[in-house]
């Protein structure tokens, strides 16, 4: 699906991204496709190979999706974390997937460090980012090698030593994941506790740590397959009416499965550009729709009330569509996904610029 955008699209605007100190930056598919190669051949080199597992306990940033997009060039699986989880969760996160690399924020390292330090692999390495715009320059830990966090290398039996392996249980080392298609098996529910004892062939990505709506303290696991994904983000294109000269501006969580399959996915399916900011400021919002042209994005109630600074949502949605200028629709969810939980709400909706 990548390499078919990037071929189809190239010299095409993928990504603008709205840096955290309020300036921007565009890339096109060819040129963000270079820095997923790099990041891809820096992963490689640091022992990430087809069937194991990259943690990514990233915000919503430009390393983010260069991360998980090379994990899928790799045949790699992308656990994508909560960038709040805390020591227990990332600790059970860890010994579930047994990743053979992590990337984190350097505002959470010491965090992470220190779930690492007390894991069953202590040694497996780390690149810690900037989730800003650095990450995607020359010097990038991304693709520039450098010191890691972790990286013990350890001797084998002949005296050589190498990067450390920790191969994933259950999984086929030498095999890729199986190719997208309709007849894939349909996106499910990993175990909520105890280890994830293999990472099945054909998996793109597996949410950790999601929390749930009703219940903030729920730590569940969902599996996100290559082809659930290709069809997850043609029906959200399609729902949205997404075309190539269309700009969706990413409000939700990247590590969700929602916005990783109905929003970065759909965007790239359609050969839209996404636009994606630093950090989701209710009070910039506004601004931001109108600066970059914006022509699709979603908000759940929440962020919407955020948007408006009042407590209930109902006619306040409406009243976001006449300050904006945009149309208000709802949302159709598969239910049996169960991780779309922003647009799987009731009150979700994705806002549409009027004129479209």
């Amino acid at each position: 699906m990548w390499s078919q955008a990037v071929a189809c699209r190239g010299t095409a605007p993928f990504l603008t991204f709205i840096t955290g100190t309020g300036d921007s930056n565009t890339w096109s598919y060819r040129q963000f496709a270079q820095l997923v190669g790099l990041t891809a051949q820096r992963f490689r080199a640091l022992g990430v190979a087809p069937g194991t597992a990259v943690h990514l306990n990233l915000e919503s940033s430009p390393a983010f999706i260069m991360s998980w997009l090379a994990c899928a060039s790799l045949g790699a699986v992308a656990v994508a974390s909560d960038p709040e989880a805390e020591v227990p969760a990332l600790l059970r996160e860890l010994s579930g997937t047994h990743p053979v690399l992590g990337v984190v924020g350097l505002r959470r390292r010491w965090t992470y460090r220190n779930a690492v330090s007390r894991s069953a692999t202590p040694e497996f390495p780390v690149i810690e980012v900037s989730e800003d715009e650095p990450d995607t320059l020359a010097g990038s830990p991304l693709f520039t090698p450098g010191p890691v966090f972790g990286a013990v290398r350890r001797r084998d039996s002949a005296g050589r030593s190498g990067p450390p392996s920790h191969p994933v249980a259950g999984s086929r080392a030498a095999e890729r994941p199986r190719p997208c298609g309709p007849t894939a098996a349909a996106a499910g529910s990993l175990p909520e506790s105890g280890p994830i004892r293999a990472l099945p062939a054909g998996a793109l990505s597996i949410v950790v740590g999601a929390e749930s709506a009703h219940d903030p303290t729920a730590a569940g696991a969902h599996l996100l397959t290559h082809a659930d994904g290709l069809s997850e983000a043609h029906e959200a294109a399609a729902a949205a009416g997404l075309g190539q000269d269309h700009r969706w501006l990413i409000t939700g969580d990247l590590h969700t499965l929602a916005t990783q399959a109905r929003e970065l996915t759909a965007v790239i399916t359609a050969g839209a550009t996404v636009v994606l900011a630093a950090r989701f400021a209710p009070e910039a919002w506004l601004e931001q729709v109108r600066t970059h042209a914006v022509t699709h994005t979603c908000l759940t109630a929440d962020r919407a009330r955020e948007v408006l600074g009042d407590e209930s949502a109902g006619e306040d949605l409406d009243r976001l569509a006449a300050r904006a200028g945009v149309h208000i629709g709802c949302v159709a969810s598969d239910p049996a996904v169960g991780t779309t939980r922003a647009l799987a709400a009731p009150d979700a909706a994705v806002a549409v610029p009027a004129g479209l």
